[in-house]
């Protein structure tokens, strides 16, 4: 037999999800500039904490002669977990479109640099140097952003 205060206990893990702390955690952890490994640390967390509700949740407690059915409980919680999660891996999503597309847009400006015509021998030497600096500075950091998009 169950008390009722131990049956508080049993969802008391979650009291963040119930009383939507959680949620206020996830705006303002979306609304601050945040790391890749930040983010993907709070999608595992929130990830885990929905199978654990689905898995490790009692669905029935019974108390006394009666039985408290927690179906829709589990259920509801799961959901909230779930869709917090969901709103840091969309978060997630738009921060790796915009770096991918920023890097594009780079790569892109220093081909059609690259592959225009000098009018001159001036513009021929602008060009020369401009490749050279490509070449032996900026591309390095290009790459580095490309390795961060992954």
């Amino acid at each position: 037999v169950v008390s009722t205060q131990s049956t508080g206990k049993v969802f008391e893990k979650y009291r963040f999800l119930i009383n939507k702390e959680a949620d206020q955690f996830v705006e303002k952890f979306l609304s601050e500039d945040q790391q890749f490994d930040d983010m993907k640390a709070q999608v595992v967390r929130f990830k885990e904490l929905a199978d654990d509700i689905v898995y490790n949740s009692r669905k029935v407690i019974r108390l006394g002669m009666f039985e408290l059915h927690c179906d829709e409980l589990v259920r509801a919680l799961s959901k909230r977990a779930d869709s917090l999660c969901a709103k840091i891996l969309i978060k997630m999503s738009k921060t790796n479109m915009d770096l991918n597309k920023g890097l594009c847009e780079e790569y892109e400006a220093i081909a059609g640099k690259a592959l225009a015509t000098p009018a001159n021998t001036e513009q021929l030497m602008e060009l020369k140097n401009y490749i050279i600096n490509v070449r032996e500075e900026r591309i390095f950091g290009l790459e580095e952003r490309i390795i961060q998009a992954k």
